[in-house]
């Protein structure tokens, strides 16, 4: 049915295209070439509730569904194309916490029916409506009829994006530390409890005495994308490691946590038309932040966009105008003797790569992935698929004390490895980490 709902909208698209490159006399050649015209187009869009009916939030275990919203998620997509081939790419960045296996599976093959290849990505955001089977002891139940609003929210965004392609006029990468702490590794001070001794300190705000390494053991780089077509648009990719979770789990309200606030500054600072964020490989990685609530969310962005524009004002490198596309499959086997096919892909624009990881991968193996090539690839987690958690070796071979390190046993256990999240009964085997960096050199060699 959402199939018939776009069908008759992207033949006319299809059609348009059609004349328009017989009008331009476009060239067909199969072999790309690095004069080809390449064409970039973005969209985005709310995906809306009844707010009267209160619905679940994702992410946080243990709360009550909620009518209160500050803003709705939004899906964002960018489209990919060139004139001498029938290839498409599409992006497709959306503000929830995570996807099914299957409906991921679902939606990426409904783009490949229309010709995309596609990145599926969640920003991984703790404040929006549940879009994943969870244990129901977690109180994250899925609204009926929701996950159809999103998919097809999905295929119309990316039918927009494509309907708004200009030529691409410049591409330039952009990359550099965070200088700001913003961040933090979530898992290096264990159980260590705030003065009230009532949860873990994890939990709890960013004491003084905290050891260094809570800010140091983390991967700080913030990669930029800068894409201008001939009108003078200007769409950036911003790809930064960080839960998003400046907003904690009493603060029952549909948002889009610093996201939201991230991209809208990044507009206001540098005349940005178009801006997505992907998020990182941010599995052990949270905000460094002494509180949370709306006013922490809006101030984290305010300092993450500040850094951009630093970083955006430099010279940058500039980018032959040409994309390509590659996937592959990774065999991830499980305790109970389950094994799984989740895909890796790899964008390329210019010579610049950027690989998908489907699941919450910790940033030691985001690190290495970017130095296994000279072009220091962008990692995008959260996409693609659904693997859970991807911590080193060491807290999978013993879970009890993974479980005591982090202070999340209950979420670990119930739900990151529950069944309707999308895996099997089992806990991956300790090699699932190395196996993604593996894979995912390869693809880029």
């Amino acid at each position: 049915m959402i199939r018939a709902e776009c069908e008759y909208t992207i033949l006319l698209l299809y059609t348009s295209y059609s004349i328009i490159s017989q009008h331009l006399d476009l060239e067909t050649a199969t072999d790309r070439e690095v004069t080809m015209a390449m064409y970039i187009g973005a969209f985005r869009r709310d995906v809306r509730h009844n707010p009267d009916i209160p619905i679940h939030l994702a992410g946080f275990s243990g709360r009550e569904p909620t009518s209160n919203v500050r803003s709705y998620p939004q899906v964002r997509a960018i489209v990919l194309s060139d004139d001498t081939s029938d290839r498409r790419v599409a992006i497709v960045s959306a503000d929830y916490c995570l996807f099914d296996q299957s409906f991921i599976e679902g939606v990426r093959a409904e783009l490949a029916y229309f010709g995309y290849q596609s990145i599926i990505a969640c920003t991984h955001n703790h404040a929006a409506p549940t879009t994943f089977h969870a244990n129901p002891e977690l109180d994250m139940e899925i609204r009926e009829g929701y996950l159809e609003d999103v998919q097809r929210t999905i295929l119309l965004t990316v039918t927009d994006a494509h309907m708004n392609q200009e030529r691409v006029q410049s591409i330039k990468v952009h990359r550099d530390r965070v200088e700001a702490n913003l961040v933090m590794n979530r898992t290096v001070l264990g159980t260590k409890s705030t003065s009230s001794g009532s949860k873990p300190w994890i939990f709890k705000q960013l004491e003084a005495d905290a050891p260094m390494e809570v800010l140091t053991d983390v991967d700080r780089e913030l990669g930029l994308v800068a894409i201008e077509d001939v009108s003078g648009k200007t769409t950036v990719l911003a790809n930064f490691a960080c839960h998003p979770v400046t907003l904690y789990r009493d603060d029952v309200s549909c948002d889009r946590d610093f996201v939201g606030p991230f991209i809208e500054e990044l507009g206001e600072f540098n005349d940005i038309d178009f801006a997505m964020f992907l998020n990182g490989a941010a599995g052990d990685i949270n905000p460094a932040t002494r509180t949370r609530g709306p006013e922490t969310a809006k101030r984290f962005a305010r300092v993450l966009a500040a850094e951009a524009k630093s970083i955006l004002e430099t010279a940058g490198r500039e980018c032959i105008h040409t994309f390509d596309f590659t996937e592959r499959e990774v065999t991830i086997d499980y305790t109970n003797g389950e094994q799984r096919q989740l895909a890796i892909s790899c964008l390329w624009i210019g010579d610049q790569p950027l690989v998908t990881i489907p699941g919450e991968l910790y940033h030691q193996f985001g690190v290495a992935i970017k130095e296994a090539h000279m072009t220091a690839p962008f990692v995008i987690g959260f996409a693609n698929g659904t693997a859970g958690y991807i911590p080193p070796a060491e807290r999978l071979e013993d879970p009890t004390r993974y479980a005591n390190d982090t202070g999340i046993s209950s979420y670990h256990d119930t739900m990151v490895y529950a069944p309707g999240y999308g895996n099997p009964t089992g806990i991956p085997l300790p090699d699932i980490g190395e196996r993604m960096v593996a894979a995912a050199t390869e693809l880029l060699s």
